[in-house]
């Protein structure tokens, strides 16, 4: 369960966040602007996101998860609240 949950942690923010801004460069290429990202930067973008980000999500991932659950620093009281 842990390696799915990690999958979509490492594809879910930065998916969304590529996707909108793939769809705002098209539409500026569309309309021929100079400030329009070449093909080749995208590219370049999506080799770094997959060849270097997910897979230090994944082995942070790994690591953490072999970690033992941490306890509460400071012991809390049953206080009834109104």
């Amino acid at each position: 369960e842990w390696k799915a949950m990690t999958l979509r942690t490492a594809m879910l923010f930065p998916g969304v966040a590529f996707l909108g801004f793939f769809l705002l460069n098209l539409l500026a290429w569309h309309q021929g602007s100079s400030i329009a990202v070449p093909f080749g930067t995208l590219f370049a973008l999506c080799v770094l996101w997959f060849g270097i980000s997910v897979p230090l999500v994944f082995v942070g991932s790994h690591f953490g998860y072999r970690q033992p659950p941490r306890d509460n620093p400071v012991r809390t009281n049953k206080v009834r609240r109104p």
